[in-house]
């Protein structure tokens, strides 16, 4: 933890500050004492909001990002309650899993990372009702044996991806690579394209409206 508080600090947090230490707030009546000791509780505020990320990379967005809050922070003269900072800190310590995940390329964690996140943001937009789960000891599929279900699993997992930003698809097609028991592989190809919601295709609303 230590080193890693080390790096953000020598990395972002510190030359950032350094930049924009004479940035005045828009109310320049704030003793300067005062301003002094909010733009350090600032620098370690932010600095514990990036450490709970749990890495020490920064990309251009994220540094980007950083960049404009403390601008706009530091023109509030680094009020305590600036409302953004404290968005940006509960949004951090939320993507550590997955951040954490996704640096030691654990694809089964990376996935689970996104189902808790996705889970959270269910029950933040429409309750904890609206959740509702299963848990079996096995999956068994009713009319199709396990080999056959590669297929629409990887689909299903290539759009989950996807649309979390974590993977990019140029080609209209996916690999499923399946061994035969011979010691050969086979490539079995996999369509890429997402399909969209079957309520929005006219055939099945005009199928599926209530008769008049």
């Amino acid at each position: 933890m230590g080193d890693l508080r080390a790096k953000l600090e020598a990395r972002l947090v510190g030359p950032l500050f350094k930049r924009h230490e004479s940035l005045s707030p828009e109310d320049d009546s704030l003793p300067a004492v005062v301003l002094e000791h909010r733009r350090r509780r600032a620098r370690l505020r932010l600095l514990d909001a990036l450490v709970s990320r749990g890495s020490a990379s920064v990309v251009p967005e994220l540094r980007r990002e950083v960049e404009a809050l403390v601008r706009r922070w530091a023109a509030s003269g680094f009020d305590d309650g600036f409302a953004a900072i404290s968005e940006f800190e509960i949004r951090c310590a939320r993507e550590h899993d997955l951040v954490v995940a996704s640096e030691c390329g654990d694809l089964e964690l990376e996935l689970a990372a996104l189902e808790r996140e996705y889970r959270r943001s269910v029950v933040e937009r429409f309750g904890r009702d609206a959740v509702a789960q299963v848990d079996l000891g096995v999956r068994e599929h009713r009319n199709r044996p396990i080999d056959e279900l590669g297929k629409p699993a990887l689909a299903i997992l290539a759009t989950a991806l996807r649309r979390a930003g974590k993977l990019e698809i140029d080609a209209p097609y996916l690999e499923l690579l399946r061994a035969t028991g011979i010691g050969e592989i086979d490539v079995i190809p996999v369509e890429a394209r997402e399909r969209p919601p079957i309520i929005t295709i006219p055939e099945y609303q005009a199928r599926s409206a209530p008769p008049r």
